[in-house]
C-alpha cells in the first residue's frame, strides 16, 4: 500500500471537533472574547503569556494549543 493511500485512509478515520481554544472562545462573554481574540491576533504577544493570563482567569489552555489555533492548524471551522 502506498504512503498516499495509507495517509488518506488514516485521515478518513480521524474524528474531531473544534479545538480547545475555539471551544473556549465560543464560551467567553462577548467583551472577554473580543479581548482574547485581539491578543491572539497580536503576534507580539506570546501564546505562553496569553495561556498564563487565561489560566489566571480559570481557563486552562496550553500555549501549544493557542499556537496551533493562531496558525489555523487546528480543527476549528473558522
Amino acid at each position: 500500500m502506498s504512503f498516499m493511500t495509507r495517509a488518506q485512509d488514516a485521515q478518513r478515520g480521524r474524528k474531531g471537533g473544534q479545538c480547545t481554544a475555539g471551544q473556549a472562545l465560543d464560551s467567553f462573554l462577548p467583551d472577554y472574547r473580543a479581548q482574547v481574540t485581539a491578543a491572539l491576533a497580536d503576534l507580539t504577544i506570546y501564546s505562553s503569556v496569553i495561556a498564563s493570563i487565561l489560566a489566571e482567569d480559570g481557563y486552562e489552555i496550553a500555549a501549544e494549543t493557542l499556537n496551533r489555533h493562531r496558525r489555523g492548524r487546528c480543527k476549528c471551522e473558522r
